[in-house]
């Protein structure tokens, strides 16, 4: 089972104009770069390489919840955790608010991870260790009913 959400088209727009930003200042290099030199041109390109690589993840990101013999959260490209079923000591879901987190996207905060999309209901998994994972997913509700499911499935087995 996968549940799966992309980034909201707030994000999708920040991250498209980023995206424009960039090569527009490629653009900008380019033309001025015989004038100025090849130096002008990496001090210049060098930073909007970060701004290139954020806007990519907000126009392609997207938040998935893998529920199989595992958990596996993930942020797409650039962030992915499976936990083990015998890992999981409670799952639930949350409303969750993206200013706990300090915003939007991969946050973390004290023993917890956040996949946060803006305002909305959520997933919590909380490992025998103490960590939390809140996953902002299409359909937290059901999802928490797979994984409970599925542990269920496992304490069943294991009693055999």
């Amino acid at each position: 089972m996968v549940d799966r959400i992309a980034t909201p088209a707030w994000m999708q727009a920040v991250g498209a104009t980023l995206v424009l930003s960039f090569v527009a200042v490629v653009v900008l290099v380019w033309a001025v770069v015989a004038e100025a030199g090849a130096g002008f041109a990496v001090m210049t390109l060098a930073p909007g390489l970060l701004v290139l690589a954020v806007g990519v993840v907000m126009v392609a990101g997207s938040v998935s919840v893998t529920v199989r013999d595992e958990v596996t959260v993930r942020f797409r490209p650039v962030y992915r955790r499976t936990i083990g079923l015998t890992d999981i000591e409670t799952v639930r879901t949350v409303e969750q608010s993206w200013s706990e987190f300090g915003g939007a996207g991969l946050r973390w905060l004290r023993g917890r991870t956040g996949l946060i999309l803006g305002n909305r209901l959520a997933l919590s998994i909380v490992t025998t260790a103490g960590h939390e994972y809140v996953v902002q997913c299409a359909d937290p509700a059901g999802t928490a009913d797979v994984v409970r499911d599925r542990l269920r499935e496992r304490t069943i087995r294991s009693d055999a």
